[in-house]
């Protein structure tokens, strides 16, 4: 059984998320910088199958988080090091992580221009962030998060009790 109070990892864990839902953008001016892992581009993106367009991605402004799970990994490589403006062809596979495709056999076609590359900015954990969120200040966040995740181990923990000593009767 996971532990009855709120771990410390748990509650970092969710600080995390929680800077994360707040995240904002930050457009990269630098001309020369080339797409990496981790960045986000602004793209209208056509991708076509056997020569047929797949609905809803004909000619579509996204933005596309690289290595963030967006489009497949063999897509988003074939973005990192574009610049904007850069006008990108090339062929991916789009497969799920158990091999599976919603499309089929077969590779995709991708026609890209890359319109402006970004940075994720997550806010700092400080006083205005607490504020913003509704807590006086940083140690406030904390008191909270470990009092919420608590809460909800108390209601889900027996419940989770249950169903594993009905797993081990029924085994």
């Amino acid at each position: 059984m996971p532990p009855a109070e709120a771990t410390d990892a748990e509650v970092e864990q969710f600080i995390e998320e929680l800077r994360d839902h707040y995240h904002t953008f930050e457009t990269i001016e630098d001309a020369d910088h080339k797409a990496e892992m981790g960045d986000f581009v602004m793209a209208d993106i056509t991708i076509t199958q056997d020569g047929k367009v797949i609905s809803g991605l004909n000619n579509t402004g996204r933005l596309i988080g690289l290595g963030e799970g967006t489009m497949p990994l063999s897509f988003d490589e074939c973005v990192v090091g574009s610049k904007v403006g850069d006008d990108l062809e090339f062929d991916f596979e789009a497969k799920a992580e158990d091999g599976t495709s919603p499309y089929g056999d077969g590779n995709l076609h991708a026609r890209v221009k890359v319109r402006e590359i970004r940075k994720q900015i997550l806010p700092e954990l400080d006083a205005e962030f607490a504020a913003k969120i509704g807590c006086a200040d940083v140690d406030d966040i904390y008191t909270q998060v470990r009092r919420n995740i608590n809460e909800e181990k108390a209601k889900e923990l027996p419940h989770l009790k249950a169903d594993r000593v009905i797993d081990k009767l029924v085994e």
